[in-house]
C-alpha cells in the first residue's frame, strides 16, 4: 500500500509569508541601532554627501534618515521593498568583490515586517515615488515629492512582535546605541556630513574633511591638537592612523577603533597589533587611543559571514597584522610628542627583580615580576593543574631524556628552548594567554563577594553591559546595575579572585570583539594577566612554560594562533649544508 503525506495533517508545513518575515527580520534587525546602521549604508552607498538622522525616543518611536543622495525611480522604490531587492548586486561574482556598504537586499524587507515603514525618493530627472508599508503590507503610494534624494521614516519598531519589544532597554540605552552606529559611519566617510538629532539632545554634527578632525567632533572631550595623523603602505592593506598622545589613553581598548574599506570591523587581533606597535608608549594596563582606516582589495575580505557585517574574514589577516605593527614602529613614524602617560596606583616604579614562576599563586618575598620598571600585576594562581613548585633552574647543559633546555629569548618575545632535536621558538606571550584561558574556562562556579564590587562606566556603555548581564551569570559573574553609569559585582569564579580590575575592564572592552561572549571574555582576560612583550622571565620559568604547551592538545592561543615554531636538527644542519659532516664519526666539522 503506497503512503502519501500531503494530508493536513502533516507535520512539515510551510509558513505564510506573515510569520517568515518577522523570523527573517528577527535575523537582521534587533534592534533600532540596526534599522539606523543598515539605513545610513543605503544612504552612503547612494553617493550622499549629507545625512540626517532624527530620533524619537531613542529610535524606539521612530526613526528618520534623509540624504541627498542619486534617489530611487518609481520603479526602485516599488522594489526596494522586496525580499532580497538590492541594487547592489548582479552575480555571484559580485559577492568575491564588494564594495559596497549594504548588499544584502534584506534590510528594508526586514523592517517593512516588524514596523511601520515609509520610504520617500526622486532621482535628478524627477522620477521618484513614495510608498507606505505597515506589517509587510502597501498601504498607500504615489508619486514623490521634494528635492533629489531619499527618506525613509520607521515608526513604531516591533509594534506588532511585543515578545521582541520587551527585551528592548529604555529609551536613553537605545539612544547610546543608535549614537555609536551613528559615529561608526560617520568617522570613515570623510566626504560626508552627518547630523544627529537625538530627541532634546543637543545636535551631533560630524563634517570635518580629515579623519582626525572627525573624531574630535564625535568625542568632543578628545583635543584636536593631540592627534597625530599619518599614512603607511604596506604588503597587503594601505592606511590612514589616527593616534593620541599617550596623555589621553584608557584603561580597555575601547578606543581602538579598526575601519575595513569604509566599514568598522571587529577584529580583536588588529587591536592587538596596535597594542604591540605601541608598547613603547602604553604597558602596565592602559590602551592608546588610535583608530586605523584601511583600505584593502576587495578580494581579499569576505563581509558575507555576519547578518550586521560587523566581522569579516580576512585572506591575509597575518600579513594585515604585520603591517600594522610595521607601521606603528617603523623609524621615523610621527608619533604624538607628548610625555608618555602617569601611572595610577595600579602600576610603581621598582627594581628589576626575578621572577620565580609565572604560575604560582604566591611567593616568599611578595616582589612583583617586572616589566620596564613597572610592576606586572600577579597572574591567576594555579594555571597548571594540578599546582607545583616549580624546581630551581637547571644548569644550561642539562640533557635529561624528555627533557627541555633552555637556550634563550628572541626579539623580546619569544623564548627558545630544545627538545628531542628540535628547537622551539614559543610566543610567551600568546602561550601564557592559553593556559590562563584554560584555567578560567575550567572552572566557573560563582563564590560571592563579601564586598560588591562597583565601578562607573561612560553612557555609552551601560546598555552594553547591561545586555551582557545575563550571559556573565552563566559563567558565574553576576552583574547587577545599580544606577545610572553604576553597575556592580557581587559574585565571581574563584579563578578571578585577586583579577577584579581585569574583569570589569575586559567587560567593557568586549564590544572590540564580537562572537561568543565566554569565549571572548575569558580571552580578553587572559590577555591582560598574561606577560607581555618584552618581559623578562627566568630560564626555569621558562621551561615551565614551554611543558605546558607541549601539553596542550591543540597549541594554540584564544585566538586561533599558533603557539609556536619548530625547526628539527637535521633542517637546521641541511639549510647550511651540513648533512654529509653530521655523519662523520668525531661529529665536528
Amino acid at each position: 500500500m503506497t503512503h502519501t503525506h500531503d494530508t493536513p495533517t502533516g507535520k512539515v508545513q510551510v509558513l505564510p509569508g506573515s510569520i517568515s518575515g518577522k523570523i527573517a527580520a528577527g535575523e537582521v534587525i534587533e534592534r533600532p541601532a540596526s534599522v539606523l546602521r543598515e539605513l545610513l549604508d543605503n544612504s552612503i552607498d547612494a553617493g550622499a554627501r549629507e545625512i540626517t538622522v532624527e530620533l524619537e525616543d531613542g529610535g524606539l518611536q521612530r526613526i528618520r534618515v534623509s540624504d541627498n543622495g542619486c534617489g530611487m525611480s518609481s520603479d526602485d522604490v516599488a522594489l526596494c521593498v522586496k525580499t532580497h531587492a538590492t541594487s547592489k548586486i548582479r552575480t555571484l561574482e559580485d559577492l568575491n568583490h564588494i564594495e559596497t556598504l549594504g548588499f544584502r537586499g534584506e534590510a528594508l524587507s526586514s523592517i517593512a515586517h516588524v514596523a511601520r515603514l515609509e520610504i520617500g525618493s526622486r532621482q535628478a530627472s524627477g522620477d521618484g515615488g513614495r510608498i507606505v508599508i505597515a506589517n509587510g503590507t502597501v498601504r498607500d503610494s504615489g508619486p514623490a515629492l521634494g528635492s533629489t534624494g531619499t527618506v525613509v521614516d520607521v515608526q513604531q519598531l516591533f509594534h506588532n512582535l511585543p515578545g521582541r519589544k520587551r527585551f528592548l532597554k529604555r529609551s536613553s540605552t537605545e539612544r547610546s546605541l543608535c549614537k555609536a552606529v551613528f559615529i561608526e559611519k560617520a568617522l570613515a566617510h570623510t566626504g560626508i556630513s552627518f547630523r544627529l538629532f537625538a530627541d532634546t539632545h543637543d545636535p551631533l554634527v560630524v563634517s570635518g574633511s580629515e579623519y582626525a578632525e572627525r573624531i574630535c567632533e564625535a568625542y568632543p572631550d578628545f583635543p584636536r591638537f593631540l592627534f597625530t595623523t599619518f599614512t603607511y603602505t604596506g604588503d597587503a592593506a594601505g592606511f590612514d592612523i589616527v593616534l593620541a598622545d599617550p596623555s589621553i589613553h584608557r584603561r580597555d581598548r575601547k578606543m581602538i577603533q579598526t575601519f575595513v574599506n569604509g566599514r568598522r570591523v571587529w577584529e580583536y587581533g588588529f587591536a592587538q597589533a596596535v597594542e604591540y606597535g605601541t608598547s613603547d608608549l602604553y604597558h602596565g594596563g592602559i590602551w592608546p587611543v588610535c583608530f586605523i582606516f584601511m583600505n584593502v582589495d576587495p578580494y581579499t575580505v569576505d563581509f558575507n559571514i555576519h547578518p550586521a557585517k560587523r566581522e569579516a574574514r580576512f585572506l591575509h589577516r597575518d600579513r594585515i597584522h604585520h603591517d600594522i605593527v610595521t607601521a606603528l614602529k617603523r623609524p621615523g613614524a610621527p608619533h604624538p610628542s607628548g610625555s608618555p602617560p602617569v601611572q595610577d596606583g595600579n602600576t610603581r616604579n621598582s627594581p628589576p627583580v626575578d621572577s620565580p614562576s609565572l604560575f604560582q599563586g604566591s611567593r616568599s618575598d611578595n616582589r612583583p615580576f617586572m616589566h620596564r620598571g613597572a610592576e606586572i600585576r600577579e597572574p591567576f594562581p594555579s594555571v597548571l593543574e594540578p599546582a607545583r613548585q616549580i624546581a630551581s633552574p637547571r644548569p644550561e647543559n642539562s640533557r635529561h631524556p624528555n627533557d627541555i633546555r633552555y637556550v634563550g629569548r628572541v626579539f623580546e618575545v619569544f623564548i627558545a628552548v630544545e627538545r628531542e632535536k628540535t628547537l622551539y621558538l614559543i610566543d610567551q606571550h600568546a602561550a601564557h594567554e592559553r593556559l590562563l584561558y584554560d584555567r578560567l574556562r575550567a572552572d566557573t562556579r560563582s563564590q560571592e563577594l563579601l564586598i560588591p564590587i562597583e565601578f562607573t562606566v561612560e553612557s555609552d556603555e551601560v546598555a552594553l553591559l547591561i545586555d551582557r548581564m545575563d550571559a556573565a551569570r552563566s559563567i558565574g559573574i553576576v552583574l547587577e546595575h545599580k544606577t545610572d553609569n553604576v553597575f556592580r559585582i557581587t559574585a565571581i569564579p574563584k579563578a578571578y579572585f585577586g583579577k577584579e580590575n581585569d574583569l570589569t575592564e575586559s567587560l567593557r572592552g568586549l564590544e572590540l570583539v564580537s562572537g561568543e561572549f565566554e569565549r571572548n571574555l575569558y580571552s580578553s582576560i587572559a590577555c591582560k594577566a598574561a606577560i607581555r612583550y618584552g618581559d623578562t622571565i627566568d630560564p626555569s620559568t621558562a621551561c615551565e612554560l614551554a611543558r605546558s604547551v607541549f601539553n596542550l592538545d591543540e597549541p594554540r592561543c584564544p585566538h586561533g594562533r599558533p603557539l609556536y615554531v619548530a625547526v628539527t636538527e637535521t633542517e637546521l644542519r641541511s639549510a647550511v649544508g651540513r648533512e654529509e659532516l653530521r655523519s662523520r664519526a668525531t661529529g665536528q666539522a
